[in-house]
């Protein structure tokens, strides 16, 4: 083949234009599209092996942590994996409960974060046969340091003793939790009587219980002049 001789032979070349011409291009144009479709498959191709290997090295992660969680298989990059025990707040996974009262035997129990009242009893060896378990709210959740009473029929709540993680209530005094208190405690509130008690403790029972003290004022019988009488000794 001489210097300079086309591979392509003069007469094919025209054919070829004719036919890009056909399709409503010319050579130029064909040339760009077949530049531009070779430098898709490229990309698509790394793509799809930089896919392909990192999930292998997910899936290889996972089955790890199964092995080593004995069967529990978490989410790459969760916080049982990086080997958190609590929640996204730092709070601890497990709270400690004072269970007293008319159980089977009293005494400071684990119990998961956000455990209710009635989890507590049964890890007490469940309530006496003597036990007034209408004056407790079961469904209420317990905070890490609290004390749970459960009191006997007759027998007057005592009173809050320090330490159970309430809050103070500035005199010096244990503010009543508006979740647990049964109606010899909410009767210990000013201006607060059996029936209002009782108005009390049908609201949280019918609404799950109090998210915050100022729903105080949607209970029948309370106003904002009772409420500011007795918001200092609640809580929730």
């Amino acid at each position: 083949m001489r210097p300079g001789t086309d591979i392509v032979g003069e007469d094919e070349k025209n054919g070829i234009d004719e036919r890009l011409a056909a399709l409503g291009f010319t050579r130029g144009q064909a040339l760009a599209w077949a530049a531009v479709a070779l430098l898709v498959l490229l990309v698509g191709g790394h793509y799809l092996r930089g896919q392909w290997g990192g999930g292998a090295g997910e899936a290889s992660r996972a089955v790890t942590i199964a092995v080593a969680g004995q069967g529990e298989t978490l989410a790459p990059g969760s916080a049982a994996e990086e080997g958190g025990t609590g929640n996204s707040e730092g709070q601890p996974a497990v709270i400690a409960v004072h269970v007293a009262g008319s159980v089977a035997a009293p005494g400071l129990y684990e119990l998961s974060r956000g455990a209710r009242a009635a989890e507590a009893i049964e890890r007490a060896g469940g309530a006496l046969p003597a036990a007034d378990l209408d004056r407790v709210n079961l469904a209420a959740r317990l905070e890490d340091g609290q004390q749970l009473f459960v009191p006997a029929k007759g027998q007057p709540a005592p009173a809050l003793p320090a330490g159970t993680g309430a809050g103070g209530d500035g005199n010096g005094g244990e503010k009543i939790d508006l979740n647990t208190a049964g109606i010899d405690e909410l009767e210990q509130l000013d201006g607060v009587g059996e029936k209002t008690a009782r108005k009390i403790i049908a609201y949280r029972e019918e609404h799950g219980g109090f998210r915050s003290i100022e729903e105080l004022m949607q209970v029948p019988g309370i106003g904002p002049a009772k409420f500011a009488a007795i918001r200092d000794s609640v809580r929730v």
